[in-house]
């Protein structure tokens, strides 16, 4: 696979605006993502699958890909609130399939699951209660709906009549420990602890991207767009390729030397071209 390598210009008289460093952001973001869909097809037997344990990592990478897809349809589309949300749950897939790789043992796995399936088990016993109440009659939703979460926890190798004791987070730690965990806690708090308003809808989103005040102070509407900046786009950029790096070396035996190099040298571009906006922001703010 011929990826293409994203050129960083070190002159900073040629970045005009920073329209100019969000368009070379989109192209690191998309190497990035080639990446991604490069090693998600790399596979360590000869059938090309995963075991259930296995497809919770690809099953991220995967997802991640298609977070950095939404982060760049929405740069696109100049949708400045939509960047935010879609990078925030960027960070939070890599922070989570990082803290797998990390912890990559059956218990782990097995929290992973429950945590997710116990609200389908609270639904799939609520409808079994419903359906008691009425003399064992079933209604065809309710059947589609079961026969939906049984297909689901088989799928998931988890016994949906086990009564399964969850942590309530799993990993048995919360978000911020996990990125603490991963020495990214100050990158969370500087970078994405904010956007999580975007993804909540909390008044201060309202008040930053959805209101705005006229001459007396009367609250009106805001129906404007953000406009896009480069910071959450590499931010992004420049997390995954430890994240794609750690996967190989965790899973594969005999990772060419070549590969790593190339994701490491594109952590490295990604890197300086961060450095090369500070200073030009420094330079023209």
């Amino acid at each position: 696979m011929d990826i293409k390598r994203t050129e960083i210009n070190l002159n900073l008289e040629s970045y005009k605006h920073e329209g100019h460093f969000v368009e070379v952001s989109i192209d690191l973001l998309i190497e990035v993502g080639s990446y991604i869909t490069l090693l998600v097809n790399l596979y360590d037997n000869n059938e090309f699958t995963w075991n259930d344990d296995q497809a919770v990592i690809g099953g991220n990478l995967v997802r991640l890909y298609k977070l950095i897809f939404g982060v760049l349809d929405n740069v696109c589309d100049q949708k400045g609130e939509f960047v935010q949300i879609f990078t925030r749950l960027a960070f939070e897939c890599i922070v989570n399939t990082r803290y797998l790789i990390k912890n990559y043992d059956e218990k782990t796995i097995i929290s992973y699951k429950l945590n997710s399936l116990k609200t389908d088990k609270r639904l799939y016993t609520e409808i079994k209660s419903l359906i008691a109440e009425r003399n064992n009659m079933v209604l065809p939703i309710e059947h589609r709906m079961m026969s939906s979460i049984e297909n689901l926890f088989a799928k998931s190798n988890i016994d949906l009549d086990m009564d399964h004791k969850t942590e309530r987070n799993w990993g048995n730690k919360n978000f911020f420990e996990k990125t603490k965990s991963l020495g990214l806690d100050k990158l969370y708090l500087s970078h994405f602890s904010m956007t999580s308003n975007e993804i909540h809808g909390s008044w201060s989103d309202l008040m930053f991207h959805h209101l705005d005040t006229n001459s007396d102070g009367k609250f009106i509407p805001n129906f404007d767009w953000d406009t896009p900046r480069p910071q959450p786009l590499t931010a992004i950029a420049f997390l995954v390729p430890t994240l794609l790096i750690e996967y190989l070396e965790s899973f594969f035996d005999n990772t060419p030397r070549q590969i790593l190099t190339k994701i490491e040298e594109l952590e490295n571009r990604v890197s300086l071209f961060m450095e090369l906006h500070e200073q030009w922001l420094k330079k023209n703010q």
